[in-house]
């Protein structure tokens, strides 16, 4: 996902429907471009980044627009992915 709104959008969306299932997460360091993409590949590589943490919780991982787009292909999805790595 390219555009920065379409991102954040999807991003909330996700929040809130782990919210729904008792799942609290945070979103935090959103970046309209990856800083870690931004330094090593070429502009249409790039794409924003956010953070993820559980709620009270210090551990998180990053979420990047490519990867939302190449776990939805997954059965699973992004909110498995999320679910897996902090809960």
């Amino acid at each position: 996902m390219k555009k920065y709104e379409d991102f954040k959008n999807a991003i909330d969306k996700l929040i809130k429907e782990l919210g729904k299932e008792g799942k609290e997460v945070v979103a935090k360091k959103w970046a309209k471009i990856s800083p870690y993409q931004k330094r090593r590949y070429k502009t249409e590589y790039t794409y924003p980044e956010v953070w993820i943490y559980r709620k009270g919780f210090v551990t998180g991982v990053v979420i990047t627009g490519d990867e939302l787009l190449e776990w939805e292909k997954i059965d699973s999805g992004i909110k498995g992915y999320i679910i897996n790595s902090l809960f």
